[in-house]
């Protein structure tokens, strides 16, 4: 997040008595998230092998991904010949999540640059689908 200070934020939103969750991109090939696109999206998030969340619990989410391309785990991954995938898998299930949620979103996927890392359509033909296998 270049130029945003998670840190101070999450401490000023603790502060406030705010329930909060920091989804650390950086973490994202053990990160885990089940989506499905029914009436509205439903889903679940496991982030680095903790407990579930139930994405329809969120009221309120700020979206700022980097391109899961450039992460160093995931560039480590790809040149070891790994499942690098699944971090670009996060990020495009997290955006469609982002776009079609009724939760307040700031900086929703439909709203940034057509040059930023978002490729949610192929996500969205489907009305059921998990967007984000769980790891064997």
């Amino acid at each position: 997040m270049n130029g945003v200070r998670p840190r101070a934020v999450l401490a000023e939103l603790d502060a406030r008595g705010a329930q909060v969750v920091f989804a650390n991109q950086h973490d994202a090939l053990l990160t885990e998230l089940e989506l499905a696109f029914e009436t509205d999206v439903e889903g679940r998030l496991r982030l680095a092998g903790g407990e579930w969340i139930d994405l329809a619990q969120i009221r309120a989410a700020y979206v700022r991904p980097e391109n899961s391309r450039r992460l160093p785990a995931v560039e480590r991954e790809r040149s070891a010949g790994g499942d690098w995938r699944r971090a670009e898998v996060l990020e495009e299930g997290l955006a469609a999540w982002a776009d079609m949620t009724s939760a307040l979103v700031v900086n929703r996927p439909a709203r940034w640059p057509r040059t930023a890392p978002s490729r949610i359509s192929r996500h969205c033909s489907a009305p059921s689908a998990s967007a984000f296998p769980r790891r064997s």
